[in-house]
């Protein structure tokens, strides 16, 4: 079960994950991520990681997307760009996508787990996209 095994990576290796996303949206140059402590940016991102987690475990997009869709309201009106949002969902798919690949064995349960990433990635970036575009 592809999803079973990505939740139990994920779990297994959360603080690593955490910790790198935290560390990648810190030295992100001339953006409102930049000026976020460290406290406020493993809030943010365990909170992230929760919803996609209960997603996950449902097998549905929904739960995830919807706290994105919430973000991004939220982010847009303290000044976010667009582009900065979605780096930041970029990043956390990118420092995701190395824990699998760091952690799991290649072969088809790695690349099923990959796939489930980038669906669930996929539609985010896209429903953020929307939200913004809804606001102007």
């Amino acid at each position: 079960m592809p999803n079973q095994d990505l939740i139990q990576t994920i779990k297994d290796h959360k603080d690593e994950l955490i910790n790198n996303i935290c560390n990648r949206l810190q030295n992100l140059t001339a953006s409102h991520y930049e000026t976020i402590d460290f406290e406020s940016h493993e809030e943010r991102e365990k909170a992230v990681l929760h919803s996609l987690l209960e997603s996950l475990k449902a097998s549905n997009t929904k739960v995830f997307i919807q706290y994105l869709q919430r973000i991004a309201s939220i982010r847009s009106a303290e000044g976010y760009t667009l582009a900065e949002v979605q780096k930041a969902v970029r990043i956390f798919e990118e420092e995701l996508w190395a824990i699998l690949i760091k952690y799991q064995p290649v072969n088809e349960r790695l690349v099923n787990m990959l796939v489930i990433c980038n669906e669930f990635f996929g539609e985010a970036k896209d429903n953020l996209a929307q939200v913004y575009m809804a606001q102007i």
